[in-house]
């Protein structure tokens, strides 16, 4: 047996599919989904218009579903949203203070993929039936987070240029760059803004 055949071996000891089957049987039950794939560390569901995968990271052991809009068209690249971004479209995700799940352990393995399979129930049943609208406002969202995720990082880059031009006394430099966030400044950093403004009308 080589390294891989080892490995797989092991994987399968930790009896993700298995468990994933049970966790999940719910969508076929429920809901007319066919799983259409089974691997050691994989599955997926299908209906007429949405997939889910459900997957155990070969490396991270991450414990995850994903599920997005099934696409008829092999060349059309699937989009898909985590059971975290759709529960943070619900407006649930912080109360329940879900990040995600991680476990090498058969037992915890168990334990984790029908904590999952109960936040799928009952978090994205609108979705299961076929509501695509949902998906798109899940895909605004994530966007909107995207974005704010971008800003901040570029906030944070110029407070710390900022930073040392103020240490420096280099008001120019400090002006032009607070000017550019100005609506973003808080107001320690707008009176930091308005005395270098001063600064360079009186010199």
């Amino acid at each position: 047996m080589n390294f891989q055949d080892d490995r797989t071996s092991s994987r399968m000891q930790l009896g993700f599919t298995s468990e994933v089957l049970s966790a999940f049987h719910f969508l076929i039950q429920d809901y007319g989904f066919k799983c259409v794939r089974t691997d050691v560390t994989f599955v997926r569901y299908e209906s007429g218009s949405i997939f889910v995968n459900i997957y155990h990271g070969r490396r991270s052991y991450e414990l995850g579903v994903e599920i997005g809009k099934l696409e008829k068209d092999p060349n059309v690249s699937e989009n898909w949203y985590t059971i975290g971004e759709i529960m943070d479209f619900v407006g649930v995700r912080k109360d329940l203070k879900f990040t995600f799940f991680q476990s090498s352990n058969k037992d915890q393995i168990k334990i984790l993929l029908e904590r999952l399979a109960e936040f799928v129930k009952n978090y994205a049943g609108e979705i299961l039936n076929g509501n695509i609208e949902i998906l798109n406002k899940v895909q605004i969202l994530r966007q909107e987070k995207s974005d704010a995720y971008i800003k901040e990082m570029n906030l944070r880059h110029i407070r710390e240029m900022a930073d040392a031009a103020w240490k420096q006394k280099d008001y120019v430099k400090f002006v032009g760059l607070y000017s550019s966030v100005e609506d973003d400044l808080t107001p320690a950093e707008a009176k930091k803004l308005e005395y270098a403004r001063k600064k360079l009308y009186v010199n």
